[in-house]
């Protein structure tokens, strides 16, 4: 945290709000400002100190030239925070220290070790100015400065072998920098590359699941609009001949209800997350009482249900309505709904109870079943699409795996939490836990 608030603070200084967006070029455009700038209040510091060690010491020329050097970096620094062109600052810098460096071999400075900052040179224009450009100044400079080491140089009085070591050692900083540079301009644009793929990888995803969704919405309505068409008929053949016929066959018809209802819900669970995943659900907030406007009228939905399977539904009698909240109406009256036919769909006997509660000022809604429970191993993936405990032709219960799918994303659309604990063999709890 304090390393993000420094950089926002660098970023504010050096007046690069503009390359805040992350991405490689703008990352790469900001640590060169922002070092280029560090490199230029560092080299001002050192050469206003070299300016009075030098006057101290009686040696004004270099005196001179320290100040001169301070005044163009000083300049550069400011050029570089009011434009952000480092090109310009860092090519008149890299000539200002060249031909100082020049002056340093040829004179040897204040103490006779001023050579030892010309190896710094080629790290330097090689990383401002890239590998090729870089090492062509880096190699110019060599190339200037081997025939003053040669003549004019007090590093003459060193020997042979002493300029033979500077021109190695130089000519190795300049190799190393060269290849790091190169290596890393190599890396980026295979991350670059790597990026690209991915991207279309993902646009192609997208695209994909946009068009598997459009296709399971418009596959849905052909199949639910035949489906309603059998159901109209199949109920006028019941109003007609269902005491005309033997039992048996009277009792297809209920059959037939049946299997419709299994088929239009799993038709509606398709329809709703279709149009969740591709973006066209627009929901509708309103003041909704939990208790009177949701609760209520899903028991009474599921009451009859309930009693075929001779199962207790019942809604807790310490139940306080909590104040209206702003609620999808739709989404919360099929979040409970599903809840509550999961509830009854795996609970044998006992009861599935509906219950609300106020913790901490926020309403929780809470479906507690004394079902047949749920695997600790498999409740991770519970809201998973298509995730069922049992699998295969053989398991016990019907189900497409998307009814909790939706509910998760149904309470995130009304900014609730779900969260669920059961024990197998015991049954299960959910917990729906709004917001204040």
């Amino acid at each position: 945290m304090r390393g993000k608030t420094i950089k926002t603070k660098l970023i504010k200084f050096l007046n690069l709000a503009h390359l805040s967006r992350e991405n490689m070029e703008a990352m790469e455009l900001f640590n060169k400002v922002a070092l280029l700038f560090f490199l230029l209040f560092i080299g001002l510091v050192i050469q206003f100190s070299f300016a009075f060690i030098s006057y101290s010491k009686g040696f004004y020329v270099i005196t001179v030239l320290d100040v001169i050097t301070s005044i163009i970096i000083f300049y550069l620094a400011w050029h570089l925070r009011k434009t952000n062109n480092y090109l310009f600052s860092a090519s008149i810098y890299s000539l200002t220290l060249g031909a100082f460096f020049l002056y340093l071999i040829a004179v040897g400075g204040i103490n006779n070790q001023g050579y030892i900052w010309t190896f710094l040179y080629p790290v330097g224009v090689i990383f401002f100015f890239g590998h090729k450009n870089g090492i062509r100044v880096a190699a110019l400079f060599l190339i200037l400065a081997i025939p003053i080491l040669l003549t004019i140089s007090v590093y003459n009085d060193y020997g042979i072998a002493f300029k033979i070591r500077y021109i190695v050692a130089y000519t190795a900083m300049m190799m190393m920098a060269y290849v790091f540079e190169l290596t890393k301009n190599q890396l980026a644009l295979q991350i670059l590359k790597q990026n690209d793929e991915l991207r279309v990888a993902k646009e192609k995803a997208e695209n994909a699941d946009r068009l598997k969704s459009e296709f399971l919405a418009q596959m849905s309505h052909e199949i639910r609009t035949p489906v309603g068409t059998i159901l109209n008929y199949t109920s006028l053949l019941k109003s007609e001949f269902q005491y005309k016929l033997s039992e048996e066959l009277a009792g297809s018809f209920n059959s037939i209800d049946s299997a419709s209802t299994r088929l239009i819900r799993t038709i509606d669970l398709i329809l709703d997350l279709s149009a969740i995943e591709s973006g066209t659900y627009e929901p509708v907030f309103e003041k909704v009482q939990l208790k009177t406007e949701i609760i209520q009228p899903i028991i009474n939905e599921f009451k009859h249900f309930a009693e075929s399977k001779g199962v207790e539904l019942i809604m807790c009698d310490d139940m306080m309505d909590a104040n209206p909240i702003s609620l999808d109406r739709y989404t919360i009256t099929q979040t409970l709904s599903n809840l509550v036919h999961n509830a009854l769909k795996y609970t044998y006997n006992g009861y599935v109870k509906i219950c609300l509660r106020i913790e901490e000022g926020a309403p929780v809604l809470i479906v507690k079943d004394s079902g047949i429970g749920i695997a600790e191993e498999y409740i991770p993936s519970l809201f998973e699409k298509f995730s069922q405990e049992t699998h295969g032709h053989s398991r016990s219960f019907e189900g497409s795996g998307l009814g909790l799918a939706l509910v998760k994303e149904y309470c995130k659309i009304n900014n609730a939490v779900i969260r669920v604990e059961s024990i197998k063999g015991e049954g299960t709890t959910f917990f729906i836990e709004f917001s204040k």
